[in-house]
């Protein structure tokens, strides 16, 4: 217990017998973006900003979230989406 006050990198553990759930997903977070970086980093090289997709790719981001892959494109699309209100149920037209 007295560690935890005493060594710097010790102290974000005192916060775990309150918060648990709070430091697990701060660090699962912090892990999957610091890999996720690296991994992007690995794959497409220090050119990112000049990176092409190829079809498939462009393929597989289309089957799964129904958009086009340009982005400018999507917007276009995305601009007016109904949803539905969570107190009467009826559909609502919001403007992205």
């Amino acid at each position: 217990m007295e560690d935890r006050e005493r060594v710097w990198f010790l102290r974000p553990l005192r916060d775990l017998e309150e918060h648990p759930m709070d430091l697990a997903v701060r660090t699962l977070y912090f892990l999957v973006v610091t890999n996720l970086t690296n991994w992007l980093q690995a794959a497409m090289g220090d050119d990112i900003l000049n990176y092409v997709p190829t079809a498939d790719q462009e393929g597989i981001w289309e089957a799964g979230t129904r958009l086009p892959f340009d982005p400018f494109v999507s917007s276009a699309i995305l601009a007016d989406v109904d949803i539905e209100c969570p107190k009467c149920e009826r559909p609502i037209n919001v403007c992205m």
